[in-house]
């Protein structure tokens, strides 16, 4: 099972907001072991979308938790390399990784982790079609979040809300996500929930509106230097772009898309890119419309 690459984009946006500022745990009080470092850079390594150097580190960060039975780190790495496998489309991978970690919270008894599980989990919850499930998990999690949590969460919820086609909840959960996150200065999260109050203005067919969002989030992607998200927000402008008209522009946002995505790991967003691409030019070609 895959997700489709419209979802993907969408998932690809929360998922680096939740993996960027998410709490793992408990307040750190020593310097980080080596295997903290090597999943750091790891870290590091996705931001960029060096998705295959990200697995490496992670899988070597998850060898040295388990020479020492390091439980609490090595839950931590497993929701790390669930979320990867998801950006990656292999759900079912992602469904192990994410189990090995449940299992090693609820029998540690890591409750402190909840609000970072939840958010591991709700992605492989709506990739599986299971929409009712995941909205259940992040309410509960948000009855005991940390408030720097809540706003990763509502918008996690306003995702899962979506998929479940309650539009208005999706919009109040972007919305106080929006909020939360602009005040906080979480970039990582103001862009996700911008790019998923864009996405519902595009289905209420609110281009324009849905551009200010985007434009935005582009600026924030930017200045955090995301490559792996940066091409998502720029193929979500060619889309907005493309469905009020303007293929002149549109055109030119999903070459720029392609630019970005092809300095990444991940083929199915290279190829929605080509597709995209390829799709507007042949609009253009067939119009009065000159490309440039």
């Amino acid at each position: 099972m895959k997700p489709t690459p419209l979802f993907l984009s969408a998932l690809c946006l929360s998922l680096m907001a939740a993996c960027a500022s998410s709490e793992t745990g408990k307040p750190k009080t020593s310097r980080p072991s080596l295997a903290e470092k090597t999943a750091e850079h790891g870290d590091e390594s996705l931001q960029k979308g060096a998705v295959q150097d990200a697995k490496y580190r992670y899988g070597v960060s998850l060898r040295l938790l388990q020479k020492t039975d390091d439980l609490k780190g090595m839950a931590t790495v497993y929701l790390k390399l669930s979320r990867l496998s998801l950006l990656e489309g292999d759900v079912a991978e992602a469904r192990r990784y994410l189990d090995n970690a449940l299992t090693i919270i609820q029998k540690e008894g890591y409750e402190y982790m909840g609000a970072t599980a939840a958010l591991a989990e709700a992605p492989v919850l709506l990739a599986e079609q299971k929409a009712d499930e995941a909205v259940t998990v992040l309410r509960a999690a948000m009855q005991k979040c940390a408030p720097d949590d809540k706003r990763k969460l509502a918008n996690a919820l306003g995702m899962a809300l979506l998929k479940r086609l309650d539009a208005d909840g999706a919009k109040a959960g972007f919305e106080q996500a929006l909020s939360a996150a602009a005040a906080a200065k979480d970039a990582a999260t103001e862009s996700s929930a911008r790019v998923n109050i864009a996405q519902l203005l595009m289905k209420n067919g609110d281009s324009d509106g849905a551009l200010v969002h985007l434009h935005r989030a582009l600026e924030l992607d930017k200045q955090a230097a995301a490559t792996i998200t940066i091409g998502e927000t720029l193929r979500l402008v060619g889309m907005a772009y493309e469905a009020k008209g303007d293929l002149r522009n549109a055109v030119y946002f999903y070459r720029r898309a392609l630019q970005v995505n092809r300095q990444t790991d991940l083929a199915l967003k290279v190829e929605a890119d080509k597709s995209a691409v390829a799709r507007v030019e042949a609009l253009i070609k067939s119009s009065t419309i000159p490309a440039k």
